[in-house]
């Protein structure tokens, strides 16, 4: 087992015997120096969204960034970067974060990433593999996916085949015929279709499982892999993975349950996770950016448990400007990160008064208390949920009925409870805007109760003056 160690989301790392902060995480200077080199080489990309390189008073030290996930050097150390997890005990009045905890965390949000269906990302027994890296852990996973497929059977698909035959079947390719045999009368050119295991799907796996073989460093995820690859031994390698994939990906009913391995694989092959990064002092990369993780993860949580909700997310059916010039649609689409339809309709197809709800997730910590500061509310995203509810409104409903809204933030120290409900308008009508702050604990065992809290208190448009009361009000329910 490769040497793992552990850093969060904007903290530093520093290499042995230089005195650093607790939260920060110290390496072998000879690991440092390779990741400080990984860096280097890496300039020209995308690396300072990931991670820079700094020095102060002659003493050098890495930045993370809002990138989580883990990183193998060439040296055989592991580094896992995790999100910063607020641990709640209230007796430790220092902050704190737990790694085990935010890796359990970071496997649940990963999973809403990966796919939808979360069950079939098995992070569940994560806590008794404490030293397993997240980069085997999702390697892990890809592996039981491939199982449970082999378990049903390799699909085989009709596959054209243009060979030069003693027999004539299928289509006579003309002009093949003509040039190869001109002067071979026994032979004839033709394209005809085969029932094959050759189909781009299982192309597509086999290349990812020889990836995957290459990448992992633990024993018992690499046997799984040989073994696996022998069962495909019979079949070629993707030599297109852009025409294998975009033909694997077509929506092919037959074929269904190889969708999400299909998906799976394109992470992996075409780097999206496994980052396209280059060098000597670079092994493999597994890095996602957290507020995208967070996203995925609480959209799944409002389709699994608001029940009395359609979750609609990134839901793009409108415009901010619809007329402009002479254009047939509008311009500036507008797309929330989700949109919970009420199903504003009885069973008798009359528009009831129960409202949509509009939420928008943010990475990034509040103060509760900066009244001063607006809590540390970015001003755009102000703007940006006030355009979302007077266009559902009014597109919707006409400005009867305007949708509730609702910013997400993780909850952290200085951010445990909901906000005093803001109101874009002062006067008093029945189809006021409002927005509400709240926060979401990532480290709750049954979020479903979060869910409901959430709903609940939105849906009886509780409007406190002071902290006091809605801090109340969010520990009573």
């Amino acid at each position: 087992m490769k040497t793992i160690k552990t850093a969060f989301e904007y903290s530093s790392i520093y290499p042995e015997g230089v005195s650093c902060s607790k939260f920060d995480a110290v390496l072998p200077r000879k690991s440092f120096d390779n990741l400080w080199n990984f860096i280097l080489e890496n300039s020209d990309s995308d690396m300072d969204s990931i991670m820079s390189i700094h020095s102060k008073l002659g003493k050098r030290y890495i930045k993370t960034n809002k990138f989580v996930g883990t990183i193998q050097t060439s040296d055989g150390l592991s580094i896992e970067i995790l999100p910063k997890i607020y641990d709640h005990d209230e007796s430790n009045k220092e902050v704190k974060y737990d790694a085990d905890e935010s890796r359990v965390v970071f496997l649940k949000m990963l999973a809403a990433l990966v796919q939808e269906k979360a069950k079939t990302f098995q992070f569940a027994d994560v806590e008794s593999k404490k030293n397993f890296p997240i980069l085997e852990y999702y390697i892990y996973n890809y592996i039981q996916e491939v199982e449970k497929l082999l378990s049903h059977g390799l699909k085989n698909n009709y596959t054209k085949i243009d060979e030069n035959e003693k027999f004539l079947k299928g289509k006579l390719l003309v002009n093949k015929q003509i040039t190869k045999n001109g002067t071979n009368k026994e032979r004839f050119y033709v394209r005809y279709s085969k029932y094959l295991l050759n189909i781009p799907h299982n192309r597509i796996l086999k290349t990812t499982l020889d990836k995957l073989f290459f990448t992992s460093a633990n024993h018992q995820n690499r046997n799984h892999l040989k073994k696996l690859q022998l069962i495909f031994e019979g079949i070629p390698f993707s030599e297109n993975i852009d025409l294998d994939l975009q033909q694997a990906l077509n929506g092919n009913r037959t074929l269904a349950m190889y969708d999400l391995l299909i998906k799976w694989s394109a992470q992996i092959l075409k780097g999206k996770g496994f980052t396209p990064f280059t060098g000597e002092h670079y092994n493999q990369a597994l890095l996602f950016p957290a507020e995208k993780l967070f996203e995925c993860y609480i959209a799944k949580l409002f389709k699994k448990y608001a029940r009395d909700y359609v979750t609609n997310t990134q839901h793009s059916k409108f415009y901010l400007i619809d007329r402009h010039r002479s254009e047939k649609h509008g311009i500036f689409k507008i797309r929330p990160d989700m949109f919970l339809d009420a199903k504003n309709y009885d069973e008798a197809g009359q528009e009831i008064g129960t409202q949509d709800i509009i939420i928008d997730t943010k990475w990034k910590c509040l103060d509760e208390n900066n009244l001063r500061e607006n809590y540390l509310i970015d001003v755009k995203d102000i703007y940006q949920l006030f355009a979302y509810g007077e266009k559902y409104g009014f597109k919707l409903h006409k400005g009867k009925i305007k949708p509730i809204l609702i910013l997400l933030y993780p909850c952290t120290k200085n951010f445990k409870n909901p906000l005093p409900r803001f109101d874009y308008y002062a006067e008093e009508k029945d189809y006021g805007l409002y927005l509400y702050v709240l926060p979401f604990d990532l480290s709750e065992k049954e979020p479903q109760f979060q869910i409901q809290k959430i709903l609940n208190m939105v849906k009886e448009k509780k409007n406190f003056i002071s902290q006091e009361e809605i801090s109340e009000y969010w520990r009573i329910h």
